[in-house]
């Protein structure tokens, strides 16, 4: 979905018919930041989005889950924006950001731990409790829960 939508919704919830259906709807929320915005020439414009954007999240949520995620942990951001990010997910969210780089460097989780966050986050909401079974032999097949096969 376009990020324009985000923008829109951020400021007035019904600006954005896209972004409110999905906030609707949606198990749980995984709000990315940019590191490389938040790095540079316009990273108090980068922040103060993140703010707002985090603020309509926080109150969309209810009780869903929000993982905050720092995109391009592999760029350095200043510790000041940092700590204000830190500030805003704790407040809003209760945690830090999950800094997430495909460079895999300077302490940011693998890509497959977030999701496997999310995914077990979003079976267990809807009552699943996934197993593997060594049956088929195949990772995608041997994935299952109780509740969606039997023996």
């Amino acid at each position: 979905m376009p990020g324009e939508w985000f923008e829109e919704w951020a400021i007035e919830a019904s600006a954005s018919e896209g972004a409110q259906w999905i906030a609707e709807r949606a198990d749980l929320f995984v709000l990315m930041s940019d590191s490389d915005a938040l790095a540079g020439a316009n990273r108090g414009k980068a922040l103060n989005d993140y703010h707002i954007l985090a603020s309509r999240v926080s109150s969309a949520a209810g009780d869903r889950h929000v993982i905050p995620v720092r995109a391009k942990a592999d760029i350095d951001v200043p510790p000041n924006i940092v700590e204000r990010l830190r500030e805003v997910d704790s407040r809003l969210f209760g945690r830090e950001a999950q800094p997430l780089s495909v460079l895999a460097e300077r302490g940011s989780a693998p890509l497959m731990g977030a999701l496997d966050e999310v995914t077990e986050l979003v079976l267990a909401r809807r009552g699943f409790s996934p197993q593997v079974r060594q049956r088929y032999g195949d990772p995608f097949l041997d994935f299952s829960s109780a509740q969606m096969v039997t023996a």
